[in-house]
């Protein structure tokens, strides 16, 4: 079998980064840039906060109003603003990166994070690497504050992987993912090769219940965050 029919899936926040999550710190870079208030953000906060404990449903798909009216170039903005040492990897979720790339795997980052906050990781990566995440509506160049489609988590991202398997010829049951809290269950599930990475205590369970590897990464040292930059510009300038 062609190895460009396996592929291999990671979770971002908490699996290949540590937290803060991503959209935390696009958050911290728009109240720097006052792009919006702390006012603002802090009254977003607890009405989401607030209907997270009426309705959970409710609380995720309203979680993103506090980016109505807000220019969808400042994701771009912010893309633009980061380096790599801003946004410390996991070492050994880079090396498993790595290895898929060179083993001709589809490398994908399937992720509940706002899908331009998680394409600007994908910059600051060598190989190619594509990304499923959560899509926000745009009107006129502005976001409305309202999701476009599904919040990429819990089955959204099984469906998101067999809707690839079937796009892309992809062998699930020879695929690999990576994932570290109970909503990427149904995405590990999906594959052969799960991974449990710094797992939340349910999926540790889980995982251990059902023979799967249990990782522990850690913060990507300088030295290797060094040798990275290196090799993305390498590939930039060929």
């Amino acid at each position: 079998m062609s190895p460009s029919k396996i592929g291999a899936f990671f979770d971002l926040d908490g699996t290949l980064l540590p937290k803060p999550s991503l959209e935390w710190r696009f958050l911290r870079h728009l109240l720097a840039r006052d792009e919006i208030t702390s006012a603002a953000a802090l009254g977003w906060l607890g009405n989401w906060a607030g209907t997270l404990l009426r309705n959970p449903r409710a609380g995720i798909d309203a979680n993103k109003s506090y980016l109505a009216a807000l220019r969808e170039a400042v994701a771009s903005d912010w893309a633009n603003s980061l380096q790599l040492e801003s946004l410390p990897m996991f070492s050994r979720g880079m090396g498993r990166i790595s290895w898929h790339l060179t083993q001709r795997h589809q490398v994908f980052f399937v992720s509940g994070t706002l899908a331009p906050l998680a394409c600007a990781i994908t910059r600051n990566l060598p190989g190619r690497i594509e990304v499923i995440a959560t899509e926000l509506e745009v009107c006129g160049g502005y976001w409305t504050g309202r999701l476009a489609g599904e919040h990429i988590s819990g089955t959204a991202k099984r469906e998101a992987l067999r809707s690839l398997a079937v796009r892309r010829g992809l062998r699930l049951e020879m695929s690999y993912a990576y994932g570290d809290q109970i909503a990427d269950l149904p995405m590990l599930e999906a594959v052969g090769h799960p991974f449990a990475v710094n797992p939340a205590m349910r999926l540790r369970r889980i995982a251990r219940a059902r023979g799967w590897p249990v990782c522990n990464w850690t913060v990507l040292p300088r030295a290797v965050r060094d040798r990275s930059a290196q090799l993305l510009a390498m590939k930039e300038a060929r």
